[in-house]
């Protein structure tokens, strides 16, 4: 082989290295880049949230309202929910702050209350307040069930 055609030999080996390379070098930035985006898409289950106490004001905290001589009105109904009892609903597992909100305002506030509801019932009930709830989920996720166990737990304590 003659020297010109060693030179064009090598030249074309280096060129098509850089090629090489440039194609590597544009694939693994892009192998990068894409893993990047697929960790902060990445979906992460919920995590339940931690146990709160929710205050509930005593009739002392209401004031001068409740010496007023509108109280017997205007004051006494807000008195005698004060009076019922609220369990914290979002320990069962599926029921998050939402579905709690729901659940009260349909007046369900307690384990044992929730624990004598029939799913379907309440899972319209819930639908007609705005909520995406179906009776199956409240059975699969056994609803009745954490409530009636923890109903059951609150009265051997008590």
């Amino acid at each position: 082989m003659t020297k010109w055609w060693r030179a064009v030999v090598a030249v074309t080996l280096v060129i098509a290295g850089a090629v090489i390379a440039t194609i590597l070098g544009w694939w693994l930035w892009r192998l990068l880049q894409g893993r990047e985006e697929t960790v902060e898409a990445r979906w992460v289950p919920p995590q339940r949230p931690a146990e709160r106490n929710i205050p509930v004001p005593f009739p002392d905290d209401l004031g001068e309202a409740a010496q007023s001589p509108l109280a017997s009105t205007e004051v006494a109904p807000a008195v005698a929910r004060l009076a019922v009892q609220v369990d914290d609903l979002t320990r069962i597992d599926g029921i998050g702050p939402k579905y709690a909100e729901g659940l009260a305002r349909l007046g369900v506030t307690t384990f044992a209350q929730l624990s004598q509801q029939d799913a379907d019932d309440l899972a319209a009930r819930l639908k007609a307040q705005g909520l995406r709830i179906i009776g199956d989920r409240i059975r699969q996720e056994d609803w009745i069930g954490q409530a009636a166990r923890l109903a059951g737990g609150q009265r051997q304590s008590a």
